[in-house]
Order: structure tokens, then C-alpha cells, then sequence
């Protein structure tokens, strides 16, 4: 049984549209007052949300771009593609910050690199699907220590795209890569 972090609903702002703002007390509700559920439990209860730690992937100035295969795990996003990376909060997390602890152990799994630069840009709180609305993610913009692969063959493919490209394609995109995206414009992806 898969035990993942979630907190109540009610201790996160209202849903947006867009990347919402990450405060020193709301970064410390989200790491501080949840706990573990079994999965099962938490994945279509709406008075909870996961946090899950979402980060773009920018390397040598190009994007990181998933697409979601049939063995994935999360039945209701395969074929939609993604330019984030992330997962669960499980109990191997747990420490002070266990949603930046995820990030990291994370982003070895999906994508086998390490974080050279990180940068939290906010909160994705969305609403319009069913998946959407049992998570919340945490959007990181993160430099890896090297090119990105996928690990995962069976659940997933991935490239390195422009990110003109990755606008130009966006209608592909899951929910939370056109949020991240919007995210993204006036960043320059050189500068993690």
C-alpha cells in the first residue's frame, strides 16, 4: 500500500488559473500540517489535497518534455504531455521540508539528474479536472546537472524541446505544464 503526504483543502487558498504566490506560512502549512494516507484514500477525496513537488527542467536553453504512456501510472493523463517533474510526497520524505526533499529524489527517478539550480516560482492550484482537484503542486524551475533521460521507458517518453516550440504545442499539454508555462513567459531560461 502506497502511503502519500496530503493536508485538507481548506488550509490552501481558493483554485486559480495561475501560478499563485508562495509564502513563507503557507511554504510551512504545506510541509508542516498534512500526513500520510494510504493512496487509495486521498486520490479522489476532494476535502484533500497532495502536494506534489512540479518541476520545469531547462537545459542548455530547452525545455524538458514528457508524454505520457498507457502503463503510467496515473491513468487519467495518459497521452497528454507534461513539462514537469514530480510526484508524491511518501514517507522516505519526511523531514522538515519533505515537498522539496520529493523534489529531489524525484527528479533522480523520473529523469535520472540532479538539481545544479533550483527555483521555487509558486503554487499551482487548479480545479478544472478531477486530478487537479486532489492536488496541488509546487512549481520549481530547476537546472539539472545534466541532460535529462527518461527512466521509465514504459510509462514515458521525453526530449528536450525549445520552449517556442513547447507555446507553439501547448494545446498537448496536461493542466499544470499550461500553467507552469504561462508561468514561464519573461524568464529568461538561461538563468536558472
Amino acid at each position: 500500500m502506497e502511503l502519500v503526504y496530503a493536508l485538507e483543502a481548506s488550509r490552501l487558498p481558493p483554485p486559480s488559473v495561475r501560478v499563485q504566490p508562495l509564502d513563507a506560512v503557507l511554504w510551512e502549512r504545506i510541509n508542516r500540517e498534512g500526513a500520510f494516507f494510504p493512496r487509495e484514500r486521498v486520490e479522489e477525496d476532494e476535502r484533500y489535497r497532495q502536494p506534489i513537488p512540479y518541476a520545469v527542467l531547462v537545459f542548455e536553453g530547452k525545455v524538458w518534455r514528457m508524454r505520457r504512456k498507457p502503463k503510467g501510472g496515473e491513468k487519467r493523463l495518459v497521452g497528454r504531455q507534461s513539462i514537469g517533474v514530480g510526484g508524491h510526497v511518501n514517507p522516505e520524505d519526511l523531514c522538515r521540508e519533505p515537498v522539496t526533499w520529493a523534489l529531489y529524489r524525484e527528479l533522480f527517478e523520473e529523469a535520472g539528474v540532479r538539481a545544479k539550480r533550483v527555483r521555487r516560482l509558486g503554487l499551482i492550484l487548479t480545479d478544472a479536472t478531477p486530478v487537479e482537484r486532489v492536488h496541488v503542486g509546487v512549481l520549481y524551475l530547476v537546472e539539472p546537472d545534466r541532460r535529462p533521460v527518461v527512466r521509465e521507458a514504459e510509462k514515458l517518453s521525453g526530449e528536450l524541446v525549445p520552449r517556442a516550440q513547447v507555446e507553439a504545442e501547448a494545446e498537448g499539454l496536461e493542466g499544470w505544464s499550461r500553467v507552469a508555462l504561462e508561468a514561464l513567459r519573461g524568464i529568461n531560461l538561461y538563468s536558472v
